[in-house]
């Protein structure tokens, strides 16, 4: 393998991880984003009864908040690396 091979193959791959952590990103802001969805259901749901709200609508806005959470790090690895400096 020649020098010149060995560097486009080293192109692709990092270019296939930059694909790989946009879709992290995405995937983590569509997380957050059905929390947010899920919340505000929540929220007009127990204005409009006046009763607790359904814990298992409460527990699918948990599953999305912290999914959406552990996605956005893996989208933005230099997030946890200014989290470590500190």
């Amino acid at each position: 393998m020649t020098s010149e091979q060995m560097e486009a193959e080293i192109e692709t791959l990092r270019q296939q991880q930059q694909d790989q952590r946009k879709h992290w990103l995405r995937c983590g802001f569509g997380s957050l984003a059905l929390s947010l969805a899920f919340f505000a259901a929540i929220a007009i749901r127990v204005a409009r009864t006046g009763d607790d709200p359904a814990p298992q609508m409460v527990f699918i806005q948990l599953i999305f908040l912290f999914a959406g959470l552990a996605f956005l790090p893996a989208g933005r690895p230099q997030l946890l690396a200014l989290w470590r400096r500190r």
